[in-house]
């Protein structure tokens, strides 16, 4: 559906009728391969570029979800707060092995090439886990770190592999020695946590407390 919604948006640019559709449709189909804040992000154009469209409503609905129930593009609830121990990050996080996960690498020196690191971690992907349907995506986390996103991986198990697997290659991580980064997996329905509350160290307490049985 993806590849249907890029066509139809290549040959119909200017068409203001079924453009919003196509974008709608690009969109939901994102959210069921990809992380929700990537769907956010392209509801969230759809809905700054055709304001008047009949498809905006629904658009409105699918925002209002993300915000309210994964924490998108405003502050989570308060009503986390008392939830399972003490500190923000036991707060906000949730252990469930056997959900989807993804593999984050956040990066806080300036000086990492994010382009060319994504190339070699490709390159282990295509070498190691040649079979394995993963895809690399790279954004800003905030002014100064940069997020990179492995996935998806079927449990923590699968995605510990990766990480244990990345973290002692050394073409991947060549250069980046005495580099600020951070390699970890992180469940789907934690992730959207984790990327409104941006704080790796809160992140990193829960991760070393629970994943420690995964880890090989």
């Amino acid at each position: 559906m993806i590849a249907y919604a890029d066509k139809g948006m290549k040959q119909y640019p200017s068409d203001t009728a079924v453009m919003p559709k196509f974008m709608f449709l690009r969109a939901v189909s994102l959210g069921k391969v990809d992380v929700p804040d990537t769907m956010y992000t392209a509801i969230n154009e759809l809905v700054l570029a055709y304001p008047s469209s009949p498809v905006i409503p629904m658009a409105k609905e699918i925002l209002r979800v993300l915000q309210t129930e994964y924490g998108i593009g405003q502050p989570l609830e308060e009503e986390q707060n008392g939830k399972g121990g003490k500190g923000k990050g036991k707060n906000l996080y949730f252990y469930n092995p056997d959900e989807l996960h993804l593999v984050m690498m956040v990066i806080v020196s300036p000086d990492v090439r994010i382009e060319a690191l994504k190339v070699r971690i490709s390159d282990f992907k295509n070498k190691y886990f040649r079979l394995a349907r993963l895809r690399i995506k790279s954004l800003m986390l905030d002014n100064q770190r940069t997020l990179i996103t492995i996935g998806n991986f079927d449990d923590a198990s699968d995605a510990e592999d990766f990480v244990m697997a990345l973290r002692n290659d050394e073409y991947v991580l060549s250069g980046m020695e005495g580099k600020n980064f951070e390699i970890v997996s992180i469940s789907m329905k934690n992730y959207p946590a984790f990327y409104k509350d941006k704080s790796i160290e809160d992140y990193l307490k829960f991760y070393n407390e629970n994943y420690k049985n995964e880890k090989k």
